[in-house]
């Protein structure tokens, strides 16, 4: 398979976000609170999310009072993860990159999280 191929199929639910997401269930609350109880972290502590896709973890998070940053390649699933935050009020940053751009950008601050995590996205 070439990197092209690679690519597009690394992005090819961009095209169909809305429709991804609504069909994607949540996570459960346990989780979210297992997690951030094993990493001791507390509401408005930085915490980076790696693949956030269309938010379903990262609103969890951001729920439970952190100051999430979320970094998603594909700039539809990051919009739809964007729109859904707005709506439930939570300030969450959205950097539309790969996790290793967005460090060389300088888009996303080097060592200043308290939890790194990633729900699903790496498959």
């Amino acid at each position: 398979m070439s990197a092209d191929d690679t690519q597009k199929r690394r992005l090819s639910f961009g095209a169909v976000a809305e429709q991804y997401d609504r069909r994607r269930p949540s996570y459960p609350a346990q989780m979210v609170t297992d997690v951030i109880t094993y990493a001791g972290v507390a509401p408005g502590d930085p915490v980076l999310e790696v693949g956030a896709g269309t938010g379903k973890a990262t609103l969890l998070f951001a729920a439970r009072g952190l100051d999430v940053t979320a970094v998603e390649p594909d700039p539809g699933m990051a919009a739809v993860a964007a729109d859904r935050a707005a709506v439930a009020g939570l300030q969450v940053q959205f950097v539309p990159s790969d996790f290793e751009a967005a460090f060389e950008q300088e888009a996303v601050p080097e060592h200043s999280f308290k939890l790194l995590f990633c729900a699903t996205a790496w498959h």
